[in-house]
């Protein structure tokens, strides 16, 4: 399974963001911690991907995708809504790690599950947040 680099315009700004997929994988939307980016879900994506469409978003004024005058988690929340919008997404999960949890947080219907443990905990303790998100997504 391969990991590729795409970009979406969400509100006339050019998001970032990296799929590694089954396409008829139900989608999982990953959001990142505060000062991460898209890539930093790679070893995750990599082993839900055989079993799910992963689509980890670069959250605005990170890497690569832009900087803008104003910041808050409603705002981001806004561009992971539309960013599902933009990609047909009408039913997806969300994972989100520290900042991105409290984005994934301020969508409606989501879950959460608190692995505790650190800013890298999705990759200093890889197999087990996996087994945790698998558990999750079901």
């Amino acid at each position: 399974m391969e990991i590729h680099d795409r970009f979406v315009t969400l509100g006339g700004l050019r998001f970032h963001y990296r799929e590694a997929a089954d396409p008829k994988g139900h989608p999982a939307v990953l959001l990142h911690a505060l000062g991460a980016g898209c890539s930093d879900w790679d070893e995750v994506a990599l082993a839900l991907a055989p079993e799910h469409r992963v689509l980890a978003l670069e959250m605005r004024g990170s890497f690569a995708s832009p900087r803008t005058e104003n910041y808050s988690f409603e705002l981001m929340r806004d561009d992971a809504r539309d960013f599902a919008d933009e990609l047909g997404l009408r039913r997806f999960s969300r994972v989100g790690h520290s900042m991105g949890g409290t984005v994934a947080r301020r969508i409606p219907g989501c879950r959460l599950v608190d692995l505790g443990g650190g800013h890298r905990v999705h990759s200093e303790r890889c197999a087990e947040f996996v087994a945790a998100v698998r558990d999750f997504l079901g």
